[in-house]
């Protein structure tokens, strides 16, 4: 099934959560993509200061972070925000979530890397499914712990469930 930032039916979800469909992005969204990142980028490049780019987050918001540091400030971000509890999220579910995940990214307007998307593709197609536990927030958006245990597996973290295996 290509993905390509459009709405997605109860149908399309189901066979993406339930069955074995496969995704890809659809050449559209891989030009979406490529010009939202070149956005982020040429902000980089100058040293421009935006929110959440070049800067700290919430409280930390007039807090430029300097360019070397901002790969850390990340993957602190996830780490901090990777604080779910209870059981795992069904296989479906984490199914759904990856394929809705990757289809909102391949709208274009969050200047993420091609390569994040196709690793989302490319864990659901070969059957790589994080561990999302049942239960979390960090009070500001329900969906920030869930997503950033997705994000755990995508930088190496975290735990998955591959072969009906549970590994770190």
């Amino acid at each position: 099934m290509e993905i390509s930032g459009r709405p997605i039916s109860l149908a399309q979800l189901n066979a993406v959560a339930t069955g074995s469909e496969r995704i890809k992005l659809n050449d559209e969204s891989l030009d979406r993509i490529h010009k939202s990142r070149a956005v982020v980028e040429k902000i980089l490049e100058e040293g421009q200061v935006i929110y959440g780019i070049s800067t700290g987050f919430g409280k930390l918001s007039d807090v430029k972070i300097e360019p070397d540091a901002l790969r850390q400030l990340q993957l602190n971000l996830v780490r901090s925000h990777s604080c779910g509890v209870g059981q795992p999220l069904s296989i479906p579910e984490v199914r759904a979530m990856i394929f809705l995940r990757a289809n909102v990214l391949a709208l274009g307007f969050s200047g993420v890397r091609l390569e994040v998307v196709e690793f989302l593709c490319q864990m659901l197609n070969r059957g790589v499914y994080p561990v999302v536990p049942e239960k979390g927030s960090v009070g500001a958006s329900g969906d920030l712990a869930p997503l950033a245990h997705l994000a755990l597996a995508l930088i190496g973290e975290g735990e998955s469930f591959f072969e009906n295996e549970r590994l770190a």
